[in-house]
């Protein structure tokens, strides 16, 4: 196994464990998440399904096939995994401007 495919699984794991932090405190009533800084929203599934999310994104990184980068699939890439980024960390943002919030 090559040394990245181990950080990656390690990162997996390390989020699995994150997804089970905010799963254990979503039991807890009035529970808010400080996952990507302060803020007043409480703890939902959403955050749990956010990071499920990561951690299958690492789980896929870890099993993709090492080769040859071709400029072209690289750029692409690194747009993609920007758009995601900033999706994941924006995901209590749109779901406020979405109304999503009001009702749950």
């Amino acid at each position: 196994m090559r040394g990245y495919r181990i950080g990656i699984l390690l990162s997996a794991a390390l989020l699995l464990a994150f997804t089970v932090a905010v799963a254990t405190n979503l039991r807890r009533a009035g529970a808010t998440c400080r996952c990507y800084g302060r803020t007043a929203a409480p703890s939902g599934r959403h955050h749990v399904w956010r990071n499920a999310f990561l951690v299958g994104c690492a789980i896929a990184g870890a099993l993709t096939p090492a080769g040859p980068v071709r400029p072209g699939e690289a750029v692409l890439t690194v747009a993609g995994g920007l758009l995601t980024g900033v999706l994941v960390v924006m995901t209590d943002d749109l779901r406020f401007l979405l109304g999503a919030s009001r009702r749950t």
